[in-house]
């Protein structure tokens, strides 16, 4: 699991030893680069909470939009057993 966030590599090292309490990679993505990649940019300018699940073939098979955090964990483990069981 991979968190990223637009906030700058400070804030983020915060966030990740004090409110994930590393126990997951939290990145800086301050100009919205990979935001918009995947696109999770609300209103040009800040970045969309949204959680994807990828498979190893590198394909985007749930994606999860919901601005409140919660919903996004179980969502993406539902997402995870099911891709699973296929295989």
């Amino acid at each position: 699991m991979i968190g990223v966030s637009s906030d700058d590599i400070e804030t983020q090292k915060r966030f990740s030893t004090q409110e994930c309490r590393s126990n997951f990679l939290v990145a800086s993505d301050p100009k919205l680069a990979i935001a918009r990649e995947y696109d999770a940019v609300l209103m040009g300018w800040f970045a969309n909470r949204t959680s994807y699940v990828i498979d190893p073939d590198g394909k985007v098979i749930e994606a999860f939009t919901n601005l409140a955090p919660l919903g996004h964990i179980d969502n993406a483990l539902n997402a995870l057993r099911e891709l699973k069981e296929k295989s």
